[in-house]
Parts: structure tokens; sequence; C-alpha cells
């Protein structure tokens, strides 16, 4: 059984990791624009890829607030 720092340390990486994703395979603020052929126009790929990057990055934003919750709680007596 995971405990519930270990829980929190793996929601926090697993949040990093995809934000980490979401923001790499951006067209615009990523580094997958570097291997786009040149005939891709990247004002129109990033338009059609930014609300899943958005909701991606928040969607990481809320594990790794998940995970820092999970961190500070204290645990309760039984």
């Amino acid at each position: 059984m995971m405990t519930s720092t270990r829980s929190a340390l793996v929601l926090i990486l697993l949040g990093l990791l995809g934000a980490c994703f979401f923001w790499v395979t951006d067209p615009w603020i990523g580094w997958i624009r570097h291997l786009m052929p040149a005939r891709v126009n990247f004002l129109d790929a990033s338009q059609q890829a930014w609300p899943g990057t958005l909701v991606g990055l928040i969607g990481s934003a809320a594990v790794v607030l998940l995970g820092l919750w999970l961190l500070i709680k204290r645990p309760t007596e039984s």
C-alpha cells in the first residue's frame, strides 16, 4: 500500500511530466516547431493546438496542486 507522501510525490512528478509534454508538443511555444516541415503554417497550427495545450497545462497544474495538497496534509489519527 502506498503512503500519502509517496502518492503525493508520484502525482507531482506525473503533473510535471504532463506539463512538459504539452509544452514540448505545442507548435508555437514548444520544441515541436523545429521538427515540423517548412510548409506548415505555424499560426494555423498554433491556433488549432492552443485549446488542447491550455486544457493539458491546466490539468497538469491541477494534478501538481493535488499532489502538493496531499504532501502538506496532516494525517488524521484513528
